[in-house]
């Protein structure tokens, strides 16, 4: 009989932390809901702005979505390279 009592508090626990887990989920996606709204609405505001003054309306700078290729961010990367050889030049 305490096999089941401890087996039934076990899955209270389980179900309780499990509430709690969903409850927090659903907190962050109502956050980032309202702050998905917040950032539209302060882009409209800026476009209606920008047009009524008749300035131009900034492009983003970077157009694509997709990450850069490893190539694009680290050159040729030599483990054995010392950090000192790069400061002799300055010398």
């Amino acid at each position: 009989m305490g096999d089941v009592a401890q087996f039934s508090v076990a899955a209270v626990d389980e179900h309780t932390s499990g509430q709690m887990a969903c409850s927090c989920q659903d907190e962050l996606r109502r956050k980032i809901s309202q702050i998905e709204k917040t950032m539209g609405q302060l882009l409209d505001w800026s476009k209606s702005i920008t047009q009524e003054f008749g300035l131009p309306f900034p492009v983003p700078a970077i157009t694509t979505t997709t990450p850069l290729p490893p190539s694009a961010v680290f050159e040729d990367c030599n483990s054995d390279h010392e950090a000192d050889d790069f400061y002799l030049s300055f010398y």
